[in-house]
């Protein structure tokens, strides 16, 4: 089928009570998430809504233009035992995924993709699971193993409260878990979405300086104004204006979350991109991208407040407009170099 209004008028015609689901958990996961401001709960609630209804919309009309191949697969009930063991895990991390929650959803500026993550990792599993034709109930022992030593890395963080001993716990419990409930045949055909886990971990403090992002980003940034005629001096990630006031590249204005961010959906996407020397690209694209998006947005500061008196941070919005646009740059870009029928496909 084509696209145009026919399209859409058979896309409506044609909602299932999936779509309504998928659209309700969609719409909450953007209206939590720091990229829509979690922190204004009624700017939150609007943009994740119009998030939602743009993304329904789109998904609808993909499904009109072609339709989805039949699927055949089968869910088996889960015996009390299963139930037992997911419901004591939970408890067991429950003091983890609350921090985890305000890590994720802290600001922009920290770790914004947390929550899709843990979003586009089940989807990926869901995926992969349905592709497996074989029915055979399996299970493999291993899994406690994997179970053990992870509820014990929980267990010695409830102590030490360092938080990320917990998060590592909890990427050896979900292996774990696959193991006893899917088998090892399944669980390595889960090894992708397991992998992508990874990125569920929090940035550390202090992390970008072994990355050099503030002097990379620095460095772009005042060659950037320089060529634009305003004279300025960089000593370290500190760019100064010969006539008084200037920048410090610290962490938050580095980039880090922009580039963390951008691995993980490299990452998603890489499993998913042909041929190599594409894959390479997108290997190397968030940290490229990362700088000189940020490279860029510290020249635009640093022109404002040369060209009309204002401060970079407190006298004007645009410090945090440009930050998140930066951010969505990297985004956007490492998407553009992606296979996105593919990944599509993988995904849906």
């Amino acid at each position: 089928m084509r696209g145009g209004p026919s399209a859409w008028w058979n896309a409506l015609r044609n909602v299932r009570r999936a779509d309504f689901g998928w659209f309700v958990l969609v719409t909450g996961l953007l209206a939590v998430s720091p990229i829509t401001g979690a922190g204004r709960p009624l700017a939150a609630a609007v943009l994740g809504l119009v998030g939602g209804v743009g993304l329904l919309l789109i998904r609808l009309l993909l499904r009109a233009i072609e339709p989805p191949r039949p699927r055949h697969y089968t869910f088996a009930t889960p015996a009390l035992s299963v139930w037992l063991l997911v419901v004591a895990v939970a408890a067991l991390m429950a003091p983890t995924f609350g921090w985890l929650y305000v890590q994720y959803i802290e600001s922009i500026w920290r770790n914004p993709h947390g929550l899709f993550v843990a979003f586009f990792a089940v989807l990926l599993i869901r995926h992969r699971l349905r592709a497996d034709t074989d029915t055979r109930a399996d299970a493999s022992p291993w899994g406690f193993a994997f179970l053990a030593v992870g509820a014990a890395l929980v267990v010695l963080d409830a102590g030490m409260r360092s938080h990320y001993a917990a998060v590592v716990g909890f990427l050896l419990i979900i292996p774990g878990l696959l193991l006893l409930l899917f088998g090892a045949r399944r669980t390595r055909a889960l090894a992708f979405p397991i992998a992508f886990c990874f990125f569920l971990m929090p940035v550390p403090d202090g992390m970008s300086d072994p990355l050099y992002l503030p002097t990379f980003s620095s460095e772009i940034g005042t060659s950037l104004v320089r060529a634009i005629g305003i004279p300025v001096t960089r000593v370290g990630t500190r760019i100064a204006l010969d006539t008084g006031g200037g920048i410090e590249v610290t962490q938050n204005c580095s980039g880090l979350s922009a580039f963390y961010s951008g691995c993980a959906l490299s990452f998603l996407c890489l499993g998913f991109t042909q041929p190599w020397w594409r894959r390479v690209g997108i290997v190397l694209a968030p940290y490229l991208f990362t700088a000189v998006a940020n490279g860029i947005r510290i020249a635009l500061l640093i022109w404002i407040g040369k060209n009309y008196g204002l401060d970079w941070k407190f006298d004007t919005p645009l410090h945090g407009i440009l930050g998140t646009l930066a951010y969505l740059a990297v985004m956007v870009g490492i998407w553009l170099l992606a296979d996105k029928r593919r990944l599509r496909e993988g995904l849906a």
